[in-house]
């Protein structure tokens, strides 16, 4: 509050006596306010990017996981496009439903 309304009543910007100087000094009042108001909600958002760019880190890191996961899938198939035979006593963690054949 008293970055909005200070200047206005103990600073260079106080009005002059008249209806029109107390018209001009709403009217700049307004646009302080609106300034100030712009100014705090940018700097919220510059906080909330830092999490939001660990986040999508996160993500990339996962798509990149899946990606070589994938391609040690495609090498791990015979030349005829068939999946091995799976080892006995080991759980294939890629597929929950029976193997594509």
């Amino acid at each position: 509050m008293v970055l909005i309304i200070g200047p206005f009543f103990s600073g260079h910007l106080r009005p002059e006596d008249t209806l029109q100087g107390r018209a001009a000094m709403l009217s700049n009042m307004r646009y302080h306010t609106s300034v100030i108001i712009a100014l705090f909600s940018a700097l919220g958002v510059l906080g909330s990017s830092g999490k939001k760019l660990m986040r999508l880190g996160a993500y990339a890191d996962r798509i990149a996981d899946t990606e070589r996961a994938v391609r040690a899938i495609a090498h791990s198939t015979d030349e005829g496009g068939r999946w091995p035979a799976p080892r006995a006593g080991i759980a294939d963690p890629i597929w929950e439903g029976s193997r594509p054949s």
